[in-house]
């Protein structure tokens, strides 16, 4: 069981380092997309394409969290830990769903 809980641990990390990297990205290309509006040329187009990859960035981590959390959840199920769990899978599984749709409509948009 040590060797799952630092799984868990290990995953948590990765959920978060995701998570990071994404929003790191997403920041240096919204600065260079300004820089590129500044200039006069089109950056509206980019900032659409930061929006869709920072998401994914968001998902992917969040479904990362979501799946240490279900794992130490079956390290040591108690009815607390189940209840948190839902409640935490719930709140991830709306985010994740209203995310994906706003990734969806940013695509339209931009056509691809």
């Amino acid at each position: 069981m040590e060797y799952l809980e630092i799984a868990v641990t290990i995953i948590n990390y990765i959920g978060v380092l995701v998570v990071m990297y994404g929003v790191i990205k997403a920041t240096l290309r919204f600065f260079y997309a300004e820089i590129l509006q500044l200039q006069g040329k089109d950056g509206a187009s980019l900032q659409s394409r930061i929006r869709v990859g920072l998401g994914k960035y968001l998902l992917l981590g969040l479904e990362l969290i979501i799946a240490a959390d279900i794992i130490e959840t079956i390290i040591s199920p108690s009815l607390d830990e189940l209840l948190i769990l839902a409640i935490i899978v719930a709140i991830r599984t709306v985010l994740s769903f209203f995310l994906s749709r706003e990734i969806k409509e940013v695509k339209e948009d931009v056509g691809g």
